[in-house]
């Protein structure tokens, strides 16, 4: 059975454009971040995770459902990417997300996994499933989260990581 602990909690008091949890402890099986964010200032809903100040690229698969019509992207990108609460949205509304990160302490390659809907409920919602693959045998130590195309992720979004111990 896996246990959750949370290792830490930010919950923004003014608008920022990313958030970086830090120091991450190498003592857990696998990460998992949950989210609510909003993003404004933006042309989109999208927000970035880039895992150790990641600079090279990631191979990506990402699905996203709109209504009844859904796309289908896969290639390399020098980010993972999922969905947030966007200005133009309903008031208020946060985009929820949870970003997976598996066997983050290997030396083998990590596998990145995110869920998320940018909470679009005026209109429609959307949903992303995107996986990533990095080829890395590096431990990740540091995760930022960031407004993608220079937004800002505005007060009031809410960011949980929790630390898996798989038994």
């Amino acid at each position: 059975m896996a246990t959750y602990n949370l290792i830490e909690s930010k919950v923004l008091a003014s608008d920022i454009a990313s958030v970086t949890f830090t120091s991450i402890p190498q003592t857990y099986t696998d990460l998992l971040i949950t989210c609510g964010l909003r993003i404004d200032g933006t042309a989109t809903d999208v927000f970035s995770v880039k895992p150790n100040g990641q600079t090279g690229t990631f191979a990506t698969v990402n699905v996203q459902g709109y209504g009844n019509n859904s796309t289908v992207y896969s290639g390399s990108t020098s980010l993972i990417a999922g969905g947030a609460g966007a200005s133009g949205y309903s008031t208020n509304a946060l985009g929820n997300a949870s970003i997976y990160f598996f066997n983050y302490t290997s030396s083998l390659d990590k596998t990145i996994s995110i869920d998320s809907s940018p909470g679009n409920f005026a209109t429609a919602t959307r949903i992303f499933l995107t996986n990533g693959y990095w080829s890395t045998s590096s431990a990740i130590t540091s995760i930022e989260i960031a407004a993608f195309e220079s937004g800002t992720l505005k007060v009031g979004s809410k960011l949980y990581l929790y630390g898996i111990k798989n038994s």
